[in-house]
């Protein structure tokens, strides 16, 4: 097992035992990331959007999931979260929103 995971899974240990609070936003939303950066995109994307279910206006998280679902081959996925992180996303988030528009056109042109 791989240090980082053995690590993640020490540290994950007393919230699976008292198991998260389904509301609570930046659990699930690190918890994406967490398992984003170990590779496990399928728990990853559960994490995103159970994140995205408790704030449906959060624009990382929905940025964040449409690169875990283009990763995991989701194509259309995809582009749907990048449409609709594009909708969401405030001014900071600008440059994310120039790399979801050319995202979409290559996923789009992928699927053509």
């Amino acid at each position: 097992m791989m240090h980082a995971e053995k690590k993640f899974r020490e540290i994950r240990k007393p919230f699976v035992h008292r198991d998260i609070k389904p509301d609570f936003l930046e659990a699930h939303y690190n918890l994406a990331i967490a398992y984003k950066q170990m590779g496990n995109l399928e728990a990853a994307i559960a994490e995103y959007r159970q994140a995205i279910r408790i704030n449906p206006g959060f624009a990382e998280a929905i940025y964040n999931l449409g690169v875990a679902c283009q990763k995991k081959g989701q194509l259309r996925d995809a582009i749907d979260c990048f449409e609709k992180f594009i909708k969401a996303a405030s001014p900071k988030y600008a440059s994310h929103v120039r790399q979801a528009e050319e995202a979409i056109r290559r996923l789009k042109d992928s699927l053509r």
